[in-house]
């Protein structure tokens, strides 16, 4: 007879509780080294030529509002009838951005490294990036 038996506990075979196995810590395992994560995913554009559409967030709440297609914005809707034209800026950042310097390689996890020296490696890469 097993303890689990007793207990009216939701016991799975084979969970993490059970065998006693861990996951991965977090920053170890998971991908083979030298793999890098894509931050830039991909999105669609919306360009002024084609006009968005009635389920979207931003023209439901105009609606609400007593908007309707055609007029301004406004009290007496004489505002913009047109929707401000967004622009993509490249060469500069935004508010509270900083310039990313390129990390050390030395700081870099290696695959023989062992848990203990990826955290201190983390931690002397995180210390040098806010001096």
């Amino acid at each position: 007879m097993s303890v689990f038996e007793d207990c009216d506990y939701p016991c799975r075979k084979g969970s993490l509780s059970v065998t006693g196995a861990m996951p991965f810590p977090p920053g170890v395992g998971g991908r083979a080294p030298g793999d890098t994560l894509n931050d830039t995913e991909n999105y669609e554009v919306i360009t002024s030529d084609r006009a968005i559409d009635e389920s979207n967030v931003g023209n439901r709440m105009l609606r609400n509002m007593g908007w309707q297609e055609g007029l301004g914005l406004g009290k007496d809707c004489s505002g913009i009838k047109e929707p401000v034209q967004a622009k993509a800026v490249d060469d500069r950042s935004g508010l509270g951005s900083q310039q990313h310097r390129k990390p050390d390689s030395s700081l870099e996890a290696q695959a023989g490294d062992s848990y203990r020296t990826i955290i201190q490696k983390k931690a002397i890469a995180r210390f040098r990036e806010m001096a």
